[in-house]
């Protein structure tokens, strides 16, 4: 199923549906398999984040917990994230699964926002910033304030377009470039 779920640059977004049979007569545990596996998706691939909700809304959206269940998938996910322990044997590899770890932090942090401006949740959008903020400031890593960087550009873009941003964030920018 996992595969069924993964989309590829070939194949065109309009023409993308999702479909799973048994959603209604599924088992408890088999809708939160799917929606786990929506939201690994959405982390993973960020760039087809809308699309994944969007195929979530399409499957369960008539389920009167929906906007809970999604957020409690996306909840778990974040703590899967910040837990998993790194233990290679290179540092190479240590490496590896740090950029991997970061790339799913930023992933995270774009989904959140998008759960935001869908309304699933409120108020998560600005802790996620913060973290991402403070990741730059402390980051040792060229590439991983870079990575982040681009990241809260994409999160303040997509929430205040051409706008002027809130003088919070405003004057932490300006801080961080000095």
């Amino acid at each position: 199923m996992t595969k069924a779920l993964t989309l590829t640059e070939n194949r065109p977004k309009q023409n993308l549906t999702f479909k799973v049979c048994w959603r209604q007569t599924a088992p408890p545990e088999m809708t939160a398999m799917i929606m786990e596996s929506f939201i690994e998706k959405c982390v993973i691939y960020p760039q087809y984040i809308s699309l994944y909700l969007q195929g979530l809304q399409e499957i369960y959206g008539t389920f009167p917990t929906f906007s809970k269940d999604v957020i409690t998938c996306v909840d778990e996910c974040y703590q899967t994230i910040i837990t998993s322990e790194i233990n290679e044997t290179s540092e190479y590899l240590t490496f590896c699964a740090k950029n991997k770890r970061l790339d799913k932090l930023i992933g995270h942090s774009l989904l959140i926002t998008e759960c935001e401006k869908i309304g699933y949740v409120t108020n998560r959008v600005h802790p996620s910033l913060t973290h991402l903020l403070e990741i730059i400031h402390t980051s040792e890593s060229d590439e991983e304030s870079y990575k982040c960087v681009q990241c809260v550009y994409e999160i303040l873009k997509s929430l205040y377009g051409d706008n002027k941003l809130p003088s919070e964030y405003a004057t932490k920018l300006r801080d961080m470039i000095q």
